[in-house]
């Protein structure tokens, strides 16, 4: 990372679904990408990341797609809800060679890890 620091970045994260086998969905929770100093773990690093427990339906942004990434309470680790990536469980599989993606992404900016203390 420190190769991009004072750069933003989009960080997105999704799921394909190509119609062989039935379905993928992955439920996204506490999703943590941290710049640390390199001597501790905590303080000294700081969670890139806005709504990284997705508890709000904000920060995030959902690409357009047939079977878009959502905020869902089917599946979560932290209340009240997750991000929902894929086709869902119980839900008709896409037919076979059409592709389907699911993404969601922020942009963030690489800041420098503040120093270790002396």
């Amino acid at each position: 990372m420190m190769a991009y620091v004072g750069r933003t970045v989009k960080l997105e994260f999704g799921t394909v679904n190509d119609g062989f086998g039935g379905i993928t969905s992955t439920f996204f929770d506490d999703v943590v990408v941290t710049v640390c100093d390199g001597t501790t773990v905590t303080p000294g690093c700081s969670n890139l990341l806005l709504n990284s427990d997705f508890s709000a339906a904000s920060d995030w942004v959902i690409r357009t797609a047939l079977k878009p990434s959502e905020y869902s309470t089917l599946d979560f680790y932290s209340l009240p809800q997750s991000m929902l990536s894929g086709v869902a469980i119980g839900t008709t599989p896409p037919a076979m060679g059409q592709w389907r993606t699911s993404e969601f992404f922020q942009e963030v900016t690489i800041r420098r890890p503040r120093p270790p203390p002396f």
